[in-house]
This record gives C-alpha cells, sequence and structure tokens, in this order.
C-alpha cells in the first residue's frame, strides 16, 4: 500500500501554537480501510504524541511511543507537540507502518521533525505598476527568514489569473494551463534564521511578466514558502494540468543592493494597471405584426474588446416599445433557487427593464422577451449599454453603438373581408392573381 500524501521534506514543529491550538497535525492520507502503526521513539527529547485518530486511538497514543490503530477514511492525523525542554533546531523521526486491512498491501516509511520552523518574509510591490499592452513587467521579488530554524528547499508560487503571462517558462518550474500559475522549486538553498532584515535573497532573473491583449487591471500574487502537498505533486509532474518549464532556471542570489528596510510580508497580492479600452454594442431586434400578436425577440449587448472588463456593474436597460407589453421576461430556475433576483428586473410595471450577466470577451450577452402587440403604435423602443462607472471603470472608445433600437411595426389585422386581404402581402397576390383571370378571360371570349 503506498501512502498518497506526507509532509513533504520535514515536518516542522513550532515552539510556539498559534491562534490557541494545542498541537501540530502531521496528516496522512492513503486509499481504502486499513491499520497504521506509528513508532515514536525516534522522537525522544525532541517531541511527544499527544493524540491521534478517534478515542481508541487517543488512548492508545497516550500509553506509549509505540501504537496501532484502525483507519476507514483514508486518513490519519497524528498530534503533536515539542517535547520538554527542547530546542529549535532539535530533529527526530517518527516511523509508520500501513496495511490494508484485508491483507492485499503494506508499506512503511518514515517523517523527519524538526523543533522550530522557518517563517519566510517577502518584499512587497508598494504602488500599482503600470504596463501597457505589447510590453514587460518586472518585477523583484527578495525575501528572508525570520523564523527559529533554517529554510530549505524553497518553493516560489505566483498566480497571475488570466490577463497576464509568464515571459519566462524555467526549467526547475512547473506551469498550469494556460499559464496562469508557476511553481519553482529552489532546490539546494539553505536559509539561516534571521531578523527579516539580513541575509536577504532575491529570485534571479526577477519575475518577468507580460499582459494579454484583452487585459485590464490584473491581480498579481506571490509567495515564498516550504513546499506543501500541491506544489508537491505539481513539480513531481503527478499533475497533468502542469508543464515544466524549459528555460535557465529560476536561482535565488544574495541581495546586493540589500537597503536594509525590513521585509514583513507573508507573500504579496498586488493590483497591476494595463490601460486598455472595451467597446460595448447594443444589440437589437424587430417585430411585426398585428394587434394580439406575440413573439420572443432577443436583445442585448456583447463586448467587442480588446479589454475584457472584469469590474462588473454592465447592464442591458431594455425600454419597451409603446404599443406593445412583454407578456413573458427572461426567467433562470438557479437565481430563483438560490433566493436572489432575477438576471432581468423591472421596477415600473414592466415597461423598462435592466438587465446584467457577467460575459465573456467577444460572446454576446442576449435576453429573450416575448412581447404582445397592445395597439396600434410603430414607435421604437430601445436597449441600452449602462456602463460601469468610477475607480477600474474601462473606457469605451465608440459610444454610439451602446444604443440600438427595438423596432415595432404594426399593420392591420387581416379577417375574411375582402379590403383586410389588400393589408397583408397574401392579399395582394390574391388581388393580382384575380385581376389576371378577368384579363385572360376577356381575351379569351373576344377571339
Amino acid at each position: 500500500m503506498e501512502v498518497a500524501d506526507v509532509t513533504a521534506g520535514p515536518f516542522y514543529l513550532p515552539l510556539r501554537q498559534q491562534d490557541g491550538a494545542q498541537d501540530s497535525t502531521l496528516s496522512f492520507r492513503y486509499s481504502g480501510e486499513a491499520r497504521m502503526r506509528i513508532d515514536a521513539r525516534g522522537l525522544a527529547g525532541v517531541a511527544e504524541v499527544v493524540g491521534a485518530g478517534g478515542d481508541l486511538c487517543r488512548e492508545q497514543a497516550r500509553s506509549g511511543p509505540g501504537f496501532s490503530c484502525p483507519t476507514s477514511n483514508g486518513s490519519l492525523s497524528v498530534g503533536l507537540v515539542p517535547a520538554k525542554g527542547a530546542k529549535a533546531g532539535a530533529r527526530g523521526v517518527l516511523r509508520y507502518s500501513l496495511a490494508a486491512s484485508d491483507g492485499s498491501a503494506e508499506g512503511a516509511g518514515a517523517v523527519d521533525v524538526v523543533v522550530g520552523r522557518p517563517e519566510l518574509l517577502t518584499s512587497a510591490v508598494d504602488e500599482t505598476p503600470t504596463v501597457e499592452r505589447g510590453a514587460r513587467l518586472t518585477v523583484p521579488v527578495r525575501f528572508a527568514n525570520a523564523g527559529d530554524v533554517a529554510a530549505r528547499d524553497l518553493v516560489v508560487t505566483v498566480d497571475t489569473g488570466t490577463d497576464l503571462t509568464f515571459v519566462t517558462r524555467h526549467s526547475n518550474c512547473v506551469y498550469a494551463d494556460r499559464n496562469t500559475r508557476m511553481f519553482c522549486l529552489l532546490r539546494g538553498i539553505r536559509l539561516p534564521p534571521g531578523d527579516g532584515r539580513t541575509g536577504i535573497l532575491r529570485l534571479d532573473p526577477s519575475l518577468r511578466l507580460a499582459p494579454r491583449p484583452h487585459a485590464v487591471d490584473p491581480t498579481v500574487t506571490y509567495t515564498v514558502g516550504l513546499p506543501g502537498p500541491a506544489e508537491t505533486e505539481a513539480l513531481a509532474g503527478h499533475l497533468p494540468r502542469y508543464r515544466r518549464g524549459k528555460g535557465a532556471p529560476l536561482r535565488a542570489v544574495p541581495d546586493r543592493a540589500d537597503s536594509g528596510r525590513e521585509l514583513t510580508a507573508h507573500g504579496d497580492e498586488f493590483d497591476v494597471r494595463v490601460p486598455s479600452t472595451a467597446d460595448f454594442a447594443a444589440i437589437g431586434d424587430a417585430f411585426t405584426g398585428a394587434v394580439g400578436d406575440e413573439r420572443a425577440i432577443t436583445i442585448g449587448y456583447v463586448n467587442k474588446g480588446p479589454g475584457q472588463s472584469h469590474r462588473g456593474g454592465t447592464k442591458a436597460v431594455f425600454k419597451v416599445p409603446p404599443g406593445a407589453k412583454v407578456v413573458r421576461a427572461p426567467y433562470d430556475p438557479e437565481p430563483a433557487e438560490e433566493d436572489e433576483p432575477q438576471h432581468c428586473t423591472t421596477g415600473d410595471e414592466g415597461r423598462t427593464y435592466v438587465c446584467g450577466l457577467n460575459n465573456r470577451l467577444g460572446e454576446p450577452q442576449t435576453f429573450e422577451f416575448v412581447l404582445r402587440i397592445e395597439h396600434e403604435d410603430d414607435r421604437s423602443g430601445t436597449i441600452s449599454v449602462l456602463r460601469a462607472s468610477g475607480e477600474g471603470a474601462v473606457p469605451d472608445p465608440r459610444p454610439d453603438n451602446d444604443r440600438a433600437l427595438v423596432r415595432l411595426v404594426v399593420h392591420a389585422a387581416a379577417d375574411d373581408g375582402f379590403p383586410a386581404a389588400w393589408a397583408s402581402a397574401g392579399g395582394a397576390a390574391f388581388l393580382l392573381a384575380t385581376v389576371l383571370a378577368l384579363t385572360w378571360r376577356r381575351r379569351r371570349s373576344g377571339r
């Protein structure tokens, strides 16, 4: 049996528990029902096991350094605390064995336990940088260790969202689909503990990002820290959506230009300003019929770009033609189930509707209304784009196409009388056929 996940590298046991926790938890994950045996004799003078699994398992854990626990949920958590008098840097080994309940498989392993924990601090981006489309953004990343023990084999994690992409794909990094996330392993590094002012390292080369064509004010997050399960699996090639880069490796080098400013951030998140525009265009429709006729119309808007507006707030305002009435507005059962408002709402008894949904760049956002012609009135309605305003709003380079007509053409209702037939295309065809027939008969009788 294979243990699917044990803490990557050493398990760092904090000297001081945080947030009211009484111990630190080491977790094992595996598949199926099994019995796990824990051997804590290698932790003597370093750490103590104070609990594990359910009630029975906890009682066994308190009885001595070795115990066995049946499990059925594919996981087991072991609570640890530093031993009395243990100093930062003290190391021990927790050994384990695992056997399937049916005897079909078994496995064994060990986890290094270190008293104390590194605390990685990074530089912060104080101001919002601006980068034009087609240009490159360089982000220096500096980091230091303000913890109790040295940090080894660190992982750099960067998330760029869908608006930015990595310029270089380093060979010691893996990149998620669409190049939106990066994990980089700084193997072999040893960063001693300090005060956050000395021993500062920086990434070499600096982080370089490029805006995508649709980018509008994206957000970047980055951290430098110890590898966790997700990073370990991705860097080991176990997650198919991640691909390894082929460029020069990303390194950590001493920050020779250290200004002495203390690093205080546990990672950073910052916005990037990418000047752009977004051409929103209204989509209208037309309805031709007689009084009493009903028909569905499709109206809405589309963002023609180049910028993608992530800020939200774009709405379509539909003013119903004076001669018509809405007999069915768009309805989505999902908001109704969540007791949320519909995508289209009215506040004036159905004469005006305000509709809004988030939509992707280039994909029309449309809404279907069923109208009934109430009386003879050919005045048109309108569909208008109501743009978000204020900070973060994207300018529209063509405000002239933000409004479109919803045309209404009313003709007389058809009935069985001859005059009414003239009012329709079918009536005109009937009249023409009648005249031709009379003319043909007259010519024939005159022969």
